[in-house]
C-alpha cells in the first residue's frame, strides 16, 4: 500500500447494507488530475452524480454495489476521506462576519473532525419508529441515501429557486417508510407531510435528529477584527474544498 492509498471504515460499519459491506472497509486511493477535471469543468451533471462517479473511480465499491446505495452518512465520511488522502487534512474555509463585515479565513483540520464521529454498532437500526403527538399516527422512518440525494438535485432544479422549505419537505418525505404500517406512494406521503401539524412535523424532525451517526459538528468561529461570534453552523462547503493548502498560504493570513 502507498502513500496514496489507505484503508477505512465507514461510519456505518456496514450494518445496514445487508453483508454487501463488511464491517463497511473500504480501500480508497487518492484523486488524480483526471477527477480534479472532473469535479472542475462545467457540466451537466449532478453534483451527486459527480460524487458518484468520484466514489467509484476512488474506492474499491464491489461491482454489485453502487456508491448511490450508501447512506449520506458514509458519503460524507468517504468524501472527507478521499479529500485528506488528496490533498491533505488543511481546509481553509472564509466567512463575512456579521456584525462588522469582516471577512475572516480559518483553518479546519479534517483528520481531528473525522475522529470525532459517531459510528454505528452491531445492534444500529436501518429504520426507526415514531408516533406522532397530535395526529397519533405511527410514522416508520429510514436513512437518506446517495439516491435521495439525486431525487433532491432534480427537484431543486425544478424549484429554480423556490422555497427551501419544500426541499425540506421532500427531503423527509423520501426518508418515510410506512405511516401505520402502511406504505403510501411518494406523493401521498409528501402529502401528508405538508398537512401535518407543527408538533407532529418536529416530533419527525427531533427522531431523525436523535439517531444521526457520522459527522455531527457544529462550528463556531470569532472574528478576527470585532470577537464577534458567529453562529453555529454546520461544515462549510465551498470550491476550496478540492484544493492544496501550503503551509505558506496558511501562515499569511490571506
Amino acid at each position: 500500500m502507498t502513500d496514496y492509498e489507505k484503508s477505512i471504515i465507514l461510519p456505518s460499519h456496514g450494518v445496514f447494507y445487508d453483508g454487501s459491506l463488511p464491517g463497511g472497509e473500504l480501500q480508497i486511493k487518492s484523486m488524480t488530475t483526471q477527477e480534479e477535471k472532473l469535479l472542475a469543468s462545467p457540466s451537466s451533471s449532478s453534483g451527486t452524480k459527480l460524487l458518484d462517479i468520484l466514489f467509484k473511480r476512488c474506492s474499491s465499491f464491489p461491482e454489485s454495489f453502487p456508491p448511490s446505495k450508501l447512506i449520506v452518512f458514509d458519503r460524507f465520511s468517504l468524501l472527507m476521506n478521499i479529500r485528506i488522502l488528496s490533498y491533505g487534512p488543511i481546509y481553509r474555509i472564509s466567512f463575512v462576519c456579521e456584525e462588522c463585515k469582516h471577512r475572516n479565513n480559518e483553518d479546519l483540520n479534517l483528520e481531528e473532525i473525522l475522529s470525532e464521529e459517531v459510528i454505528a454498532t452491531e445492534d444500529s437500526e436501518s429504520q426507526h419508529d415514531v408516533e406522532l403527538p397530535v395526529s397519533k399516527k405511527n410514522v416508520t422512518w429510514r436513512y437518506p441515501t446517495g439516491e435521495d440525494e439525486l431525487a433532491l438535485d432534480k427537484q431543486r432544479s425544478k424549484l429554480k429557486g423556490g422555497s427551501p422549505a419544500d426541499l425540506i419537505e421532500h427531503r423527509i418525505a423520501r426518508q418515510i417508510v410506512s405511516i401505520d404500517g402502511a406504505v403510501p406512494q411518494f406523493l401521498d406521503i409528501l402529502n401528508f407531510i405538508r398537512g401535518l401539524s407543527t408538533r407532529d412535523n418536529v416530533a419527525i424532525r427531533d427522531s431523525i435528529q436523535e439517531h444521526t451517526f457520522g459527522i455531527t459538528s457544529e462550528f463556531e468561529f470569532t472574528c478576527s477584527n470585532c470577537a464577534a461570534p458567529t453562529a453555529s453552523m454546520g461544515l462549510p462547503m465551498s470550491n476550496d474544498f478540492f484544493r492544496l493548502v501550503s503551509p505558506a498560504v496558511r501562515g499569511s493570513g490571506l
